[in-house]
């Protein structure tokens, strides 16, 4: 963790619009908490691809200020067009063991449904990650369709820089919280 956590630092000292991470601990590593929350840029970590998480630690993405992200598997129709989406079995998420629910997660008028008591619910966010449905890429000339919440993490990132970025004092893991 300490040399990802180095990395995170020296790529926010390019000042990017969103850095994705593809990996995560099974411990929350909260000596390093700090090189992961940076207003005004968009925090982005997969959830992991072992389903729920029950230990409650999924670090970085637990963590409130970093945008969690968990999987979807995608159905196309024959024409390849968006059908719909649900939510990819092997995709993580689940709720802290450590860090408390944060103020946009507790204000929805849902957040009394969920099993969460007071932490932190995770991922924030999903994309496709199902590697039945994943992306399709080519290596040398061969096609392989890839997949897993790392995929998940890339293209949401991209969305936050499609968008523009965030403005210099918002934490990006807010921004799927706030009403249209």
């Amino acid at each position: 963790g300490t040399n990802l956590a180095a990395a995170e630092v020296e790529a926010a000292s390019l000042n990017p619009i969103a850095i994705s991470n593809s990996w995560g601990a099974d411990a929350d590593i909260t000596s390093l908490d700090a090189d992961f929350e940076k207003t005004g840029i968009a925090i982005v970590a997969a959830t992991g691809d072992n389903g729920t998480v029950s230990s409650g630690a999924s670090w970085p993405s637990d963590n409130p200020d970093v945008v969690g992200v968990s999987g979807t598997t995608l159905q196309l129709n024959v024409d390849n067009t968006w059908n719909s989406e649900t939510v990819w079995s092997g995709s993580g998420g689940g709720c802290s063991n450590y860090y408390s629910a944060p103020s946009w997660q507790v204000s929805l008028s849902e957040w009394s449904t969920n099993r969460c008591s007071g932490y932190r619910a995770f991922g924030d966010v999903s994309a496709d990650a199902d590697p039945s449905t994943g992306a399709a890429i080519n290596i040398n000339g061969s096609w392989y369709e890839i997949g897993g919440t790392s995929l998940a993490a890339p293209l949401v990132a991209s969305m936050y820089a499609l968008a523009g970025g965030l403005p210099s004092a918002t934490v990006g893991s807010n921004v799927p919280y706030q009403a249209d």
